[in-house]
Protein backbone atom coordinates (compact mmCIF):
# COMPACT_ATOMS: atom_id res chain seq x y z
CA UNK A 1 0.00 0.00 0.00
CA UNK A 2 1.56 3.19 -0.59
CA UNK A 3 1.80 6.07 1.41
CA UNK A 4 -1.31 7.68 0.01
CA UNK A 5 -3.35 4.84 0.57
CA UNK A 6 -2.32 4.37 3.94
CA UNK A 7 -3.18 7.71 4.50
CA UNK A 8 -6.84 7.21 3.37
CA UNK A 9 -6.97 4.02 5.47
CA UNK A 10 -6.01 5.39 8.58
CA UNK A 11 -9.01 7.93 8.08
CA UNK A 12 -11.82 5.60 6.97
CA UNK A 13 -10.88 1.34 7.14
CA UNK A 14 -13.38 1.19 4.86
CA UNK A 15 -10.26 2.36 2.03
CA UNK A 16 -8.47 -0.42 2.88
CA UNK A 17 -11.33 -3.12 2.65
CA UNK A 18 -11.29 -5.94 -0.47
CA UNK A 19 -14.09 -3.47 -1.95
CA UNK A 20 -11.26 -0.73 -2.28
CA UNK A 21 -9.73 -3.45 -3.92
CA UNK A 22 -12.59 -4.06 -6.78
CA UNK A 23 -13.00 0.39 -6.86
CA UNK A 24 -9.09 0.23 -7.84
CA UNK A 25 -9.33 -1.70 -10.63
CA UNK A 26 -12.93 -0.23 -11.67
CA UNK A 27 -10.35 3.27 -11.38
CA UNK A 28 -7.83 1.83 -13.13
CA UNK A 29 -10.67 0.80 -16.15
CA UNK A 30 -11.73 4.08 -16.14
CA UNK A 31 -8.81 6.39 -15.80
CA UNK A 32 -5.50 4.41 -16.68
CA UNK A 33 -5.05 4.49 -21.01
CA UNK A 34 -4.80 1.59 -23.23
CA UNK A 35 -1.60 2.58 -24.98
CA UNK A 36 1.47 3.73 -23.28
CA UNK A 37 3.80 5.38 -24.92
CA UNK A 38 6.32 8.09 -23.59
CA UNK A 39 3.74 11.34 -24.27
CA UNK A 40 1.90 9.31 -21.28
CA UNK A 41 4.59 8.36 -19.02
CA UNK A 42 5.94 12.17 -19.81
CA UNK A 43 2.03 13.83 -18.99
CA UNK A 44 1.75 10.88 -15.57
CA UNK A 45 5.04 12.93 -14.45
CA UNK A 46 3.88 16.13 -14.88
CA UNK A 47 0.68 15.72 -13.29
CA UNK A 48 2.86 14.01 -9.97
CA UNK A 49 4.76 16.45 -9.89
CA UNK A 50 2.11 19.05 -9.95
CA UNK A 51 0.09 16.81 -7.22
CA UNK A 52 3.01 16.16 -4.79
CA UNK A 53 2.87 12.69 -5.82
CA UNK A 54 6.15 13.17 -6.89
CA UNK A 55 7.20 12.75 -3.17
CA UNK A 56 5.20 10.20 -2.19
CA UNK A 57 6.29 7.81 -4.91
CA UNK A 58 9.04 5.13 -4.07
CA UNK A 59 12.79 6.00 -5.37
CA UNK A 60 12.04 2.99 -7.53
CA UNK A 61 9.21 3.95 -9.03
CA UNK A 62 9.73 7.58 -10.09
CA UNK A 63 13.43 6.36 -11.86
CA UNK A 64 11.50 4.19 -13.64
CA UNK A 65 9.36 6.84 -14.49
CA UNK A 66 12.11 8.81 -15.75
CA UNK A 67 13.89 6.37 -17.55
CA UNK A 68 10.70 5.06 -18.96
CA UNK A 69 9.90 8.47 -20.11
CA UNK A 70 13.32 8.74 -22.02
CA UNK A 71 13.93 5.98 -23.54
CA UNK A 72 10.50 3.65 -23.89
CA UNK A 73 8.39 4.73 -27.33
CA UNK A 74 5.54 2.17 -26.97
CA UNK A 75 5.42 -0.06 -23.77
CA UNK A 76 4.81 -3.72 -25.12
CA UNK A 77 6.13 -5.35 -21.97
CA UNK A 78 3.36 -7.07 -19.75
CA UNK A 79 5.62 -6.77 -16.65
CA UNK A 80 6.40 -3.13 -16.94
CA UNK A 81 2.80 -2.15 -18.67
CA UNK A 82 1.27 -3.54 -15.08
CA UNK A 83 4.35 -1.61 -12.95
CA UNK A 84 3.73 1.48 -14.75
CA UNK A 85 -0.33 1.24 -14.10
CA UNK A 86 0.03 0.40 -10.66
CA UNK A 87 2.43 3.70 -10.30
CA UNK A 88 -0.25 6.18 -12.65
CA UNK A 89 -2.91 4.82 -10.37
CA UNK A 90 -1.42 6.10 -7.23
CA UNK A 91 -0.55 9.26 -8.67
CA UNK A 92 -4.36 9.06 -10.32
CA UNK A 93 -5.04 8.65 -6.33
CA UNK A 94 -3.53 11.28 -5.16
CA UNK A 95 -5.33 14.18 -7.09
CA UNK A 96 -8.64 15.08 -6.08
CA UNK A 97 -10.77 14.06 -9.08
CA UNK A 98 -8.95 10.72 -8.38
CA UNK A 99 -10.15 10.83 -4.75
CA UNK A 100 -13.72 11.46 -5.43
CA UNK A 101 -13.97 9.01 -7.92
CA UNK A 102 -12.62 6.34 -6.18
CA UNK A 103 -15.18 7.41 -3.38
CA UNK A 104 -18.03 7.52 -5.31
CA UNK A 105 -17.09 3.91 -7.13
CA UNK A 106 -17.07 2.54 -3.28
CA UNK A 107 -20.58 4.70 -2.25
CA UNK A 108 -22.26 2.93 -5.45
CA UNK A 109 -20.63 -1.19 -5.02
CA UNK A 110 -21.85 -0.06 -1.23
CA UNK A 111 -24.96 0.54 -3.12
CA UNK A 112 -25.40 -2.92 -4.76
CA UNK A 113 -24.27 -2.55 -8.57
CA UNK A 114 -22.50 -5.58 -9.16
CA UNK A 115 -20.93 -5.26 -13.06
CA UNK A 116 -17.61 -2.61 -13.91
CA UNK A 117 -19.91 -1.63 -17.25
CA UNK A 118 -22.80 0.13 -15.30
CA UNK A 119 -19.80 2.07 -12.83
CA UNK A 120 -18.29 2.92 -16.14
CA UNK A 121 -21.20 4.26 -17.97
CA UNK A 122 -22.16 6.81 -15.52
CA UNK A 123 -19.35 8.36 -14.81
CA UNK A 124 -19.85 11.45 -14.55
CA UNK A 125 -22.75 11.00 -12.12
CA UNK A 126 -19.62 8.49 -9.97
CA UNK A 127 -17.63 11.42 -9.57
CA UNK A 128 -20.54 14.28 -8.20
CA UNK A 129 -20.95 11.62 -5.76
CA UNK A 130 -17.71 10.95 -4.66
CA UNK A 131 -16.83 15.04 -4.27
CA UNK A 132 -20.30 15.07 -2.11
CA UNK A 133 -18.56 12.35 0.03
CA UNK A 134 -15.16 14.12 -0.05
CA UNK A 135 -16.69 17.11 0.90
CA UNK A 136 -19.09 16.35 3.83
CA UNK A 137 -18.15 15.89 7.32
CA UNK A 138 -17.16 12.68 8.38
CA UNK A 139 -18.89 12.94 11.34
CA UNK A 140 -22.42 12.91 9.40
CA UNK A 141 -21.10 8.95 8.01
CA UNK A 142 -23.44 8.95 5.56
CA UNK A 143 -22.47 7.22 2.45
CA UNK A 144 -24.18 7.22 -1.25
Amino acid sequence: MSLVGAGLASIDPLWSSPLAERARGILAKATLPRVITSAVIDRYVRKAWRSGAWRSLPREARALLLLARRVVAVVRSPILRRVLERIFLEIELSTLRGRALFAGIIAVLEKGVLRARDILGSLGRVLVIGLSLLNSPPIYGVRG
